[in-house]
């Protein structure tokens, strides 16, 4: 997990080489970032850079990620969602198994995959619903990948603490 994260500080010093980085700063960035992937941080890194003047914070980082996987078409609209749920309709029906994202398997789990077969087509209110809980539980999946909710329960004697700094 350490070396994944320091070749990727390796990657930033390099793109910004007026920044400094001492050994603190270091440690917080591989506690802070220790979740996400080798993958997921070099593209953030690089999306940082080409998009960025300045070393990105860890903040910038995640919220890199985030940008990187819409991009990439890992996180779609409501809407899409939505059409891949009738998509879905139309191919397994209602005895079916959809192949969905999470976040659309969670709506979708939510409102009932039946009670979706079985609406009428154009059902705008089965629709409305399906959008707004969509976006509400997209907005809690991105909020998890800002704040992972290991940091928030650290112990106090795993947390870096100022007498770390000075070491």
């Amino acid at each position: 997990m350490e070396n994944r994260t320091v070749e990727v500080l390796a990657i930033l010093g390099a793109a910004y080489p007026g920044f400094e980085l001492t050994e603190f700063t270091v440690g917080v960035y591989i506690r802070t970032l220790e979740d996400l992937s080798q993958e997921e941080l070099t593209q953030a890194a690089y999306y940082h850079i080409m998009n960025n003047k300045w070393f990105p914070t860890i903040a910038e980082i995640r919220q890199a990620v985030i940008e990187v996987r819409r991009l990439s078409g890992d996180y779609v609209s409501a809407v899409e969602a939505w059409g891949k749920v009738q998509e879905e309709i139309q191919r397994v029906h209602s005895s079916g198994t959809p192949e969905l994202d999470a976040v659309t398997t969670k709506v979708v789990n939510g409102l009932g995959w039946r009670n979706i077969c079985m609406s009428e087509e154009n059902d705008s209110i089965l629709r409305a619903h399906f959008i707004k809980a969509y976006d509400q539980i997209m907005d809690r999946h991105i909020a998890k990948i800002k704040t992972p909710i290991h940091l928030l329960q650290l112990e106090a004697g795993n947390a870096l603490s100022i007498e770390d700094r000075s070491g």
